[in-house]
């Protein structure tokens, strides 16, 4: 969907960070229970599940930034609530109420 190559590039390449940073964090985290007695640490788990999360809708940021660039939709916001809700109707969705939901 997206025609800049060099755009499309460049967000192929935070997508494929987004993925490198779960499965690091996942490896980390489960190398640790046995270190930390068999106790899987909280806070680490958190991390190893929200960084990649954030960096994702940081990822989707981008997209949607760059389609209202080659004018799939209107808008001049550079911010994801106002992205996500000008793309609603103009792009195909599988679950926009659960994303605003998340955004929001």
């Amino acid at each position: 969907m997206i025609r800049d190559a060099t755009a499309l590039a460049e967000i192929r390449k935070n997508w494929t960070g987004v993925e490198a940073l779960r499965t690091t964090l996942q490896v980390s985290a489960f190398a640790s229970v046995g270190v930390i007695g068999g106790h899987f640490p909280f806070v680490l788990s958190n991390a190893a599940h929200n960084l990649p999360f954030v960096h994702a809708f940081a990822v989707l940021n981008d997209v949607l930034k760059q389609l209202a660039l080659e004018d799939y939709f209107k808008c001049k916001s550079i911010f994801l609530s106002k992205l996500l809700k000008n793309s609603e109707k103009a792009l195909p969705w599988r679950d926009f109420a659960l994303v605003m939901l998340i955004v929001e």
